[in-house]
């Protein structure tokens, strides 16, 4: 019993001792969380504003390991402020790259096609100073991936695989274009040759649908043969993601309760220590 009257008497005593600390230490408590306020908001008009954009691209050769490799590259650029050749990367000039503050490439998703791995989806998040640059960033960062070697051969290879099979449904079309209008000159002559091997015309006229549908396919394959494709581009959003006013404010206080603390304890502590 009596230990716990005592243990009430020290929270009563410590209770005593934190509210005269905060009574007597008030006005430089006050003062120095409006100071750092008012820091907190002079901070807010004087850092430069950063504005985040995305890009979302398809790709079916840069997959997940490669693209985080190219993020590492440009961030490592950037950090070192290595602007000249972060530049000539990004078909910057120097002082347009200097306005960028990071660069993000993210793997978000993944399509299967029988099974087997597909196209991945991706978004390059990229945070500058003026938002201004965002077309020529794409532009430049679309150039950068297209013209990494390993993606051009890619690309060439694939460029020649579609030709030389259109090339070849080509010479198989005229092949059967040449049977049919034979076929049909028989028939129109009412005349067949001894040993003829009869060949259903209707059987022709699918054989040319089939392929004539897989040249489409090629073709259309063709066209998209490039390596990369721009599924959304950067939007120039004018709403800055740093610096937020509530937050420069806020931590503006906190940093000025923070001093204000650390200088009065830091009074009582040289009051009462031995002199």
């Amino acid at each position: 019993m009596n230990q716990d009257f005592s243990d009430e008497i020290d929270l009563r005593q410590v209770a005593r001792t934190i509210r005269d600390f905060f009574r007597s230490n008030s006005r430089l408590l006050l003062l120095s969380t409006v100071v750092g306020g008012a820091i907190g908001v002079a901070g807010f008009f004087l850092i430069p504003p950063r504005y985040e954009s995305q890009l979302i691209l398809n790709s079916d050769i840069l997959k997940e390991h490669f693209s985080k490799r190219l993020e590492d590259n440009l961030s490592r650029l950037i950090n070192e402020k290595n602007y000249s050749v972060l530049g000539e990367r990004l078909s910057l000039t120097g002082d347009e790259a200097k306005t960028i503050r990071a660069v993000k490439i993210e793997s978000v998703g993944q399509t299967m096609i029988n099974g087997q791995e597909g196209d991945v989806r991706m978004t390059i998040t990229a945070r500058v100073t003026n938002v201004e640059i965002l077309p020529k960033l794409q532009a430049g960062l679309l150039n950068y991936l297209r013209n990494i070697d390993f993606v051009k051969v890619r690309v060439r290879q694939r460029e020649v695989l579609y030709q030389t099979l259109i090339e070849q449904l080509d010479k198989e079309i005229r092949s059967l274009d040449s049977l049919k209008v034979s076929l049909l000159g028989r028939k129109s002559g009412g005349t067949t040759a001894a040993g003829l091997v009869l060949v259903d015309p209707t059987n022709i006229y699918a054989q040319l649908i089939e392929l004539h549908k897989r040249q489409l396919d090629y073709r259309n394959a063709l066209e998209l043969h490039e390596s990369i494709q721009v599924m959304e581009g950067f939007t120039p959003f004018l709403d800055p993601v740093f610096p937020k006013f509530y937050m420069m404010l806020l931590l503006g206080f906190a940093l000025g309760l923070t001093a204000g603390l650390t200088i009065s304890i830091g009074r009582i502590l040289l009051s009462t220590s031995p002199s």
